[in-house]
């Protein structure tokens, strides 16, 4: 198979079952990122009980380097689906131990926000 064949889908229960651990405490609205039937990431927008939306997104170092593209592809469209929805703001996590997270978060148009608890907090922010 060629990287072309990677396909963009709509998350479903079925992908979560199949790629996460343990079943998610939150709702999620994602794509997966699959190859004939292996997934090979998941990332989208997570409702926190909160009340606020999160932006995650869940691939291995080595798919992540194999696949940037793709992972873009992804990450503008769930950008472009909470423009829709009219979210106005999505919080997430920089990942640290990947040199290239925060950069990337940032070319995705989000703000270093902080920290919180050792944890690199960024805001991706909308008016109007």
């Amino acid at each position: 198979m060629t990287r072309r064949e990677v396909r963009l889908v709509p998350t479903t229960a079925a992908h979560c079952e199949a790629f996460f651990p343990e079943p998610l405490p939150w709702r999620i609205r994602a794509m997966t990122a699959l190859k004939g039937d292996e997934i090979l990431g998941i990332g989208g927008m997570a409702m926190l009980p909160d009340g606020q939306t999160a932006a995650f997104l869940e691939v291995s170092e080595e798919n992540a380097k194999k696949y940037p593209i793709t992972l873009h592809r992804a990450a503008k469209a769930i950008l472009q689906q909470a423009k829709d929805l009219g979210l106005r703001r999505l919080v997430t996590r920089a990942d640290t131990r990947r040199p290239a997270a925060e950069r990337y978060l940032q070319r995705l148009g989000f703000e270093f926000a902080g920290n919180d608890d050792g944890e690199v907090i960024y805001l991706w922010q909308q008016w109007g």
